[in-house]
């Protein structure tokens, strides 16, 4: 079965945010202004243009997180599988995953991993050591510690070939994030999600 899909930013701040290579990229604004949904289009983008290895597949592993279970379980996870959930298949488990290989038109084969972590706690950053991610997303930062948010020297790029990819860290904030040492690479959004 073929799927189109098409990727829209919308407005012109999402479009800058969509559009950043940064590898790490910040995007504050208020509730509803489709944060999550930008964010879920950037991975997405991400996956499908990978450098291929030799094996012409472009392998990535993103993991997304949250300060509890239950709040990947009733936004993060069900917000990413509402946009992506008929292209794979969801593992519940520890930590839940969901499961993605797909040809492009190219000829190559995007295989892919989202991996859903509840990191709360800040010892939990132990869980990413050695995670070999291509990217983590941080939904939500203002909830999580900053031993989270200062997580690049545990992740490591995820690819059967070296040094492919950088890891990337994309970050998601409603209203502004408590007293953190964050600059927002991207200009914050408007106060009114009409206004986008």
């Amino acid at each position: 079965m073929k799927h189109e899909i098409i990727l829209a930013a919308q407005g012109e701040t999402l479009a800058k945010y969509h559009m950043d290579e940064s590898r790490n990229v910040f995007i504050i604004g208020p509730l509803g202004s489709s944060k999550t949904f930008q964010t879920c289009q950037k991975i997405f983008k991400k996956m499908c243009t990978q450098e291929p290895n030799k094996e012409n597949v472009r392998p990535t592993r993103f993991i997304a997180v949250r300060n509890t279970n239950r709040d990947l379980e009733t936004t993060t996870s069900r917000d990413w599988l509402a946009l992506f959930g008929n292209l794979g298949r969801f593992v519940s488990g520890a930590p839940p995953t969901h499961k993605v290989n797909f040809d492009l038109d190219d000829g190559t084969l995007v295989y892919r991993q989202m991996l859903f972590m509840a990191l709360g706690r800040p010892d939990a950053v132990k869980k990413l050591r050695g995670s070999q991610a291509t990217g983590c997303w941080l939904n939500e930062v203002k909830e999580l510690s900053l031993s989270i948010i200062d997580l690049d020297s545990s992740l490591t790029s995820f690819s059967h070939k070296p040094l492919a990819c950088v890891p990337r860290t994309f970050v998601t904030a409603s209203g502004r994030p408590r007293a953190m040492n964050i600059t927002p690479l991207s200009t914050q959004l408007p106060s009114s999600p009409s206004k986008l």
